[in-house]
């Protein structure tokens, strides 16, 4: 992962321009919309705070995809079915990407943090992405309680249509933690256990800007606050800035997709 801090045109980094105004750490992803963000959890999110959040979401995804695939050293030993699920899944995330921006969704960030030496651990990798994967299920399965509130059955059909992809990224990143860690012991008979347990996807967020806490440190950096949730809290994602990957950089490694109309396109008669 390239850890190049982003320089402004003028060639002085955001970093630098924050810490000479008295604002760094945590504190610097509330001068980009987290904070606005933060406060939509009172009054419910409108949808362009849905748009904005899910998009920060699906470009962190790419970014993470795109970085394993690239420059870990323990992707060229994984099995060809888990490589090229990496592939397909980097590709669907920027499809994802490219469908909220094109309906009006604004980033938060363009580059994150990760956990040190998640690119050297297959297991860590497996465990934080399980951990993402979770956050972003149950934020777009907020999302579609939220616009059908809003009586926006349109965008909570879309909603629904991208957490169904990301349900099978968990099954398949838990398929593959279970598969080679395995193999690596010796044991080549595969998953031994159902990497899928739970009878529904757990709605674990009300309001998809209560994934705020949990995403924080990927846009900060440092070491989690106990805010982040029991699972990430005390980890030092201390690799990074990582910038997004470009479409052409997506599309040198990543797998083309089966062609499959938008939902709002689905059933279009016209």
């Amino acid at each position: 992962m390239d850890a190049e801090n982003t320089q402004s045109r003028s060639g002085v980094s955001r970093r630098n321009v924050l810490k000479t105004i008295g604002i760094g750490g945590g504190a610097a992803a509330l001068t980009f919309g987290m904070s606005e963000a933060v406060n939509a959890q009172t009054a419910g999110d409108d949808p362009q705070t849905i748009l904005n959040l899910a998009s920060t979401a699906e470009a962190l995804a790419v970014t993470a995809f795109h970085s394993v695939i690239t420059l870990s050293t323990f992707y060229g030993r994984l099995q060809p079915v888990y490589q090229n699920y990496l592939k397909s899944a980097l590709t669907q995330e920027m499809a994802h990407y490219n469908f909220l921006v094109a309906a009006g969704a604004r980033p938060l960030a363009n580059q994150f943090f990760f956990p040190n030496g998640i690119l050297e651990n297959l297991n860590l990798y497996v465990f934080v992405t399980d951990v993402l994967e979770g956050v972003f299920i149950g934020a777009y399965l907020a999302s579609v309680r939220r616009f059908a509130e809003l009586n926006r059955p349109d965008l909570a059909w879309t909603s629904a249509s991208v957490m169904g992809i990301e349900a099978e990224h968990k099954a398949l990143n838990r398929a593959m933690g279970i598969s080679e860690a395995g193999n690596a012991a010796g044991n080549n008979q595969g998953i031994t256990n159902s990497p899928t347990r739970e009878p529904f996807e757990p709605a674990t967020l009300f309001q998809v800007s209560q994934a705020v806490p949990t995403l924080g440190p990927v846009l900060t950096g440092g070491v989690a606050p106990a805010s982040a949730g029991q699972l990430v809290a005390g980890v030092n994602f201390g690799l990074g800035p990582v910038r997004m990957p470009t479409p052409q950089q997506v599309n040198a490694v990543g797998n083309p997709l089966t062609p499959v109309p938008a939902p709002l396109q689905a059933f279009n008669r016209s």
